[in-house]
């Protein structure tokens, strides 16, 4: 379903820290001007644990006026279930093509809560989801065991896979073969990740660059 390089972009602010809108429009199109394939919005990068329900769906209709019909994911990155279904709920009212959901960073649970609010979360926003499982920012581990147990969910659609460790890509790999769109989060990853079979990359470095058009 999904493929290729999504930037997880940065949220821009004017100097009284309001959402700056045109220089987020502007900085989206260098990426799609640049090739990628899609847009995450409101990730740890686009500083979305700070941001307000509103704010969010505010980056994600700026996101979407840009993105040129390629997909705008809107993370979902919430202490608790409540608040993560409110604001996927949103997300689908307002058109996102997808969700990228992490459980609860702040309190850890356990292999049948994550699965639990992982289903809450896609039973709310009703779009496809990326889980995101990344142990080394957030200590949120979704194992390869619950991937598999989440497998016979179609909303569950591809992971966003960020452990330094990259016989975590080939395990899912192996256990699940090609069930969901395996993306890399780790920039300093994303050449051995797609040696062993993942077909995308959450790219955070690109963010920082100026994109350059892609060339023959």
């Amino acid at each position: 379903m999904w493929t290729g390089v999504f930037p997880a972009v940065t949220s821009k602010f004017t100097e009284d820290d309001r959402l700056d809108h045109a220089e987020m429009e502007r900085c989206y199109a260098l990426q799609m001007e640049a090739g990628c394939d899609g847009i995450i919005v409101c990730g740890s990068l686009g500083e979305g644990p700070m941001l307000s329900h509103d704010e969010k769906i505010e980056v994600l209709k700026t996101a979407q006026k840009v993105a040129g019909g390629k997909p705008v994911l809107l993370t979902v990155n919430e202490p608790g279930t409540r608040e993560a279904a409110s604001i996927a709920r949103r997300a689908g009212q307002a058109g996102a093509s997808g969700l990228m959901v992490v459980p609860s960073p702040i309190y850890h649970t356990d292999p049948e809560e994550t699965v639990a609010a992982l289903r809450a979360v896609a039973d709310a926003g009703d779009l496809p989801v990326m889980i995101y499982s990344n142990r080394l920012a957030y200590r949120v581990d979704v194992t390869v065991d619950q991937m598999e147990e989440l497998a016979s969910d179609a909303r569950f659609v591809a992971i966003k896979e960020s452990s330094d460790d990259i016989r975590r890509s080939t395990e899912i790999i192996n256990r699940l073969g090609d069930r969901y769109d395996l993306f890399t989060g780790v920039d300093n990853l994303a050449f051995e990740a797609l040696s062993v079979g993942a077909v995308g990359w959450v790219a955070g470095l690109v963010t920082a660059t100026q994109p350059t058009a892609p060339t023959d």
